[in-house]
């Protein structure tokens, strides 16, 4: 039997309590509206009202995804979606891992405005926190692979030079040229593979031939 998994959203009903929720996903064998699990946290209040009172609470499947991974997904879309992590209306998280300092007494971290922003160091009993979250503070910034533009258009860069018939040994002997100047043009007719030696002669004699895009400097 496959397994299946999905995100679900608890909902406490106990009138002794205050109306809290709880977003989670789960992996179960067989159907999800018969799965008898209810989450896991070390939480005292969640053990309290959720776990050891599953009769005041509302378990409702939200989503059904063919794979773990795009579950989680969307949990954590979700948690950021409805600020789980750190509202008080939520079972989610609301005490940091660290120190069990409340989050509510966290600022938002300063470039996702979703997560509470990490903490420096602990000095004198005062909390000092980075002006980023944890997730933040360990993205590096990521460029997409940069293509020009003659070749998204189905161009391939020839290994001889159009112009004088040199022979490259090298990919990076010869570049490609628009005929007419506009790099917006990248019809077959208007490009040439050209090597190198004769980018030089090109730019000497004013021809309005323009080289393509060129590789980005990050």
């Amino acid at each position: 039997m496959n397994k299946t998994h999905y995100t679900y959203l608890l909902t406490n009903l106990s009138p002794k309590s205050k109306k809290k929720y709880y977003i989670g996903f789960r992996s179960c064998y067989g159907n999800p509206e018969n799965d008898p699990y209810y989450g896991s946290s070390s939480d005292k209040q969640f053990l309290e009202e959720i776990i050891s009172n599953t009769n005041n609470v509302e378990k409702i499947i939200i989503a059904v995804w063919p794979t773990r991974k795009e579950a989680h997904a969307h949990e954590t879309q979700l948690i950021r979606e409805h600020r789980a992590d750190i509202s008080e209306l939520f079972y989610n998280n609301p005490y940091t891992r660290e120190n069990k300092i409340p989050t509510k007494d966290r600022p938002l971290c300063s470039v996702c405005r979703v997560k509470p922003a990490a903490i420096n160091y602990v000095k004198n009993d005062i909390v000092y926190y980075r002006s980023k979250c944890n997730e933040c503070n360990g993205i590096k910034k990521r460029h997409k692979p940069f293509v020009p533009r003659w070749k998204q258009k189905g161009y391939k860069q020839k290994t001889t030079c159009d112009r004088c018939g040199f022979r490259a040994k090298y990919p990076s002997q010869i570049v490609v040229f628009h005929v007419n100047g506009n790099l917006d043009d990248a019809t077959i007719t208007n490009l040439r593979s050209i090597c190198l030696n004769c980018v030089v002669e090109i730019d000497k004699d004013d021809s309005p031939w323009k080289q393509g895009d060129l590789m980005r400097d990050f």
